[in-house]
């Protein structure tokens, strides 16, 4: 499991964001240090290895590309859910002797009522994702 910037830290935006605060480049973006991501980025781990539960579930994306897992999470400000965006694929056989699947976490941010819902097609038990991942089965979810 591997985890991005997109975890800890957030789009630079002139109206919230000093010009002198400390740049994170990801390509050609600028991106800065968000300190509530990166508190609740200590917890991915965590919450991570809880997808193997019996009964987990995550969300397809409409791009179709990638996860998403939402857990209510208690928050300094508010109760609400933390959604973490990943990818996941079998591994290349050069390291298949080590893991069979490689996990990354693209991003990971508390909702905001602000900003608009993820759009997601439909969910899948995570374990059911992870074997169709590992055999190159069909991965998409009904709707």
């Amino acid at each position: 499991m591997r985890f991005t910037n997109h975890c800890y830290s957030e789009a630079f935006d002139p109206n919230r964001h000093s010009p002198d605060d400390p740049a994170i480049q990801d390509g050609a973006r600028r991106r800065v240090f968000a300190p509530e991501r990166y508190a609740l980025s200590l917890h991915l781990p965590a919450l991570i290895r809880s997808l193997v539960n019996p009964g987990t579930r995550v969300h397809e994306t409409a791009a179709r590309r990638n996860w998403m897992y939402a857990v209510a999470m208690e928050m300094p400000e508010a109760n609400t859910r933390y959604q973490i965006f990943f990818d996941l694929r079998r591994t290349v056989p050069d390291r298949r002797r080590f893991q069979d699947l490689d996990m990354v976490v693209e991003s990971a941010y508390p909702a905001e009522p602000a900003r608009a819902a993820p759009n997601v097609l439909g969910r899948v038990n995570f374990l059911l994702l992870a074997g169709n991942v590992y055999l190159g089965q069909k991965t998409s979810t009904r709707r």
